[in-house]
């Protein structure tokens, strides 16, 4: 270590703090009549807000000076007149987030509002600005394809503006009923890469558009991947989502605190217990709710149970996407001994709805613990033989390794989270990176990859699955004893805004809460680790046969209850 690389570490331990403060006092100093505020809102975490007329020399600061490199999402919240569009960023190799914040004024009818594109500072604002677009009314100019991901093409409202209800409707009647919608196809007619023309300037002649989807099992659910084929090979595709979207934020302004509870489940129904972790950890720390030590204890455990059995679910059907069906049923087979656990705690299997606020549902059953070590025991005994089907398999091996293959710079300039992430060696764990709840008390490694191929983004979730046992076992032998739920009899959310940071099955997750002290959220937005993988697994498909684009896109293990949420 430098000598420089001293005292910066001595300062850091007299001041936990030191880094943030740096951090916010360069932005200060960049932009001293631009930033109007810049605060340190905890360790690893700090706000500013800035005029719109700077925000992109502010991202560009950020991202080029700061070595904020990573954009976790872009969201807006309307007050009314004027919406706060938020852009949250990560230093991967700082381990700090940065919440950059601007005001956009805006009338009182549902008409667009012009902003600059961010596209050109980082490529993952693609699709989290056609999501603003789409739900707000934001257009991102210079945007490379500024159209509707999640409503299709002829909505005519932005239904997360103020001036409409839950349906969809305006609340104000002045404004009349939105007019009747009338379903048409969107041809979406893509430009071919500009190579592609050079190299042979009749090849439209020869291209053949496929629309792959909605329903069909390598799409993991209603998705269409519209793919322009060349022969077999993919010269470009879009992707097709928003057939599950249920406006899961609408819902959140429309209901209360403690109503919301059970809708995190159903944001992700295979991995639902990591999602209302996200939810309930958002609400404690806008609220101040202080959490027993034995809840945090179980609710490690669960998330970790959790884990476990979506990875197996990924295990299995990353079988069936080559024909191995025996690893299909086997994957299956071991994530029921894992849902069994949940039956014994709350009585679900999927759909728990256990976390509370401050706590958890109900304590853990006698005879659990014992139970536990059973079923971690033989799942870790049966990952040999998944190693053995899978590995010595030459069908399998031929489509994952060496296919499909992400450079680390691509997947973090894409926005890629999780497994995929840390497949092509950057080794981004939330749990680790900015540790919640005790997991800084636990002993586990963060698995990464050497290739970023198919082949190392399916052997992260088999390394995953063994680190959370030794998470579970270490959670079970150190449980404390004492309440499992915190003194909070009445929940009184103050005005303010919060978010939460967890590493899902499928990446970092979190929710992004705005209360102005009212029972309901003034806005809840939800930063799906899905969402931005189906990005990146798009980017990836270009150049690909169809065939193996698919067996790509599956690496990613998307779900779309939480990418349409």
């Amino acid at each position: 270590m430098s000598a420089q690389q001293s005292a910066s570490t001595a300062v850091q331990q007299t001041d936990p703090l030191a880094l943030e403060k740096t951090i916010a006092s360069s932005l200060k100093a960049a932009f001293p009549t631009a930033v109007k505020t810049a605060n340190v809102v905890r360790r690893r975490r700090m706000r500013i807000e800035c005029i719109p007329e700077a925000t992109l020399d502010v991202l560009k600061y950020s991202k080029n000076q700061l070595g904020f490199d990573h954009l976790n999402y872009i969201t807006a919240v309307d007050w009314g007149k004027a919406f706060d569009l938020v852009y949250n960023l990560w230093s991967i190799q700082k381990m700090v987030e940065l919440e950059v914040k601007t005001k956009v004024a805006h009338g009182e009818k549902d008409e667009l509002v012009d902003f600059p594109t961010s596209t050109g500072v980082y490529q993952a604002a693609d699709w989290f600005e056609r999501e603003v677009y789409d739900l707000f009314g934001i257009r991102f100019v210079g945007h490379p394809d500024m159209r509707r991901i999640l409503l299709r093409e002829d909505w005519t409202s932005h239904p997360l503006r103020k001036l409409y209800d839950r349906r969809g409707y305006p609340i104000d009647p002045k404004l009349g009923q939105p007019p009747p919608q009338t379903w048409r196809i969107n041809e979406g007619k893509l430009s071919l890469p500009k190579k592609w023309l050079e190299e042979d300037p009749e090849i439209e002649e020869n291209i053949l558009t496929l629309n792959f989807g909605p329903h069909h099992p390598s799409t993991h659910g209603p998705m269409m991947v519209r793919a322009r084929l060349d022969g077999e090979i993919i010269i470009d595709a879009d992707v097709v989502i928003g057939y599950l979207h249920r406006n899961h934020e609408k819902l959140g302004e429309n209901n209360t605190w403690i109503q919301l509870l059970p809708y995190p489940d159903r944001t992700n129904y295979v991995s639902p217990i990591n999602w209302e972790w996200a939810y309930v950890m958002a609400v404690e720390e806008l609220a101040g709710v202080e959490v027993p030590e034995r809840a945090e204890y179980i609710r490690v455990i669960m998330a970790e149970l959790d884990r476990i059995q979506s990875h197996l679910m990924y295990l299995a059907t990353a079988g069936d996407a080559v024909g191995q069906l025996t690893g299909f049923v086997w994957g299956l087979r071991d994530r029921e001994l894992v849902l069994d656990l949940n039956e014994m705690v709350c009585g679900a299997r999927m759909l728990p709805n256990y976390f509370r606020f401050g706590g958890v549902n109900r304590d853990l059953p006698k005879g659990f613990a014992e139970r536990t070590r059973q079923v971690v025991d033989t799942v870790e005994k049966h990952l040999e033989e998944f190693s053995y089907i899978y590995e010595k398999n030459p069908v399998f091996l031929k489509r994952f390794e060496g296919v499909g293959v992400l450079s680390p710079q691509d997947a973090v300039e894409w926005g890629a989270v999780g497994p995929g992430l840390r497949a092509s060696g950057i080794p981004f764990d939330v749990r680790k990176d900015d540790p919640y709840s005790v997991y800084d008390r636990f002993d586990f490694d963060v698995p990464v990859g050497k290739h970023g191929d198919n082949l190392d983004r399916f052997m992260m979730r088999v390394e995953e699955i063994k680190q959370s046992i030794s998470i579970v076992r270490q959670a079970l032998k150190d449980l404390p004893s004492g309440p499992y739920q915190g003194k909070a009899p009445t929940l009184s959310i103050p005005e303010g805004e919060a978010s939460s940071r967890v590493e899902t099955p499928r990446g970092e997750g979190s929710y992004y809460v705005v209360s102005n002290g009212s029972p309901r959220p003034v806005r809840m937005k939800i930063k799906s680790a899905a969402f931005i993988n189906v990005y990146v697994a798009k980017r990836m498909m270009i150049g690909q046969k169809l065939q193996d684009a698919l067996v790509i896109l599956g690496t990613w293990d998307p779900v779309l209850g939480e990418i349409d949420r």
